[in-house]
């Protein structure tokens, strides 16, 4: 593993998401790469004040102000949503959650 791998693989590793296939071969480049280790410890932290941060909920109307917004805009832009997207964006703007989001 280099150092290129080792990086991109560090959000993963934070968050539990790592491949078990992975795990030694990052633990090896880690033990042997001072770099590595130190960008490691930089992230880790950073993830660890992520964590204590609590999440900030939007002020009331915010939801339907920002939709009046995008859609003034879009409609300023002549941007027309494709059929293919409609229901999608139907579901962001009724506010239900979609998977992932």
């Amino acid at each position: 593993m280099n150092c290129g791998e080792f990086n991109r693989l560090i959000a993963s590793v934070l968050n539990g998401q790592i491949d078990e296939e992975q795990i030694a071969p990052m633990e090896e480049h880690r033990v042997h790469c001072a770099a590595c280790r130190e960008e490691l410890h930089r992230q880790a932290e950073v993830w660890s004040l992520l964590k204590s941060v609590s999440e900030v909920q939007p002020s009331p109307g915010f939801h339907e102000g920002f939709f009046a917004m995008l859609e003034q805009k879009m409609t300023e832009r002549g941007y027309v949503i494709p059929d293919s997207e409609k229901a999608a964006y139907q579901k962001l703007r009724s506010g239900t959650r979609t998977e992932g989001g």
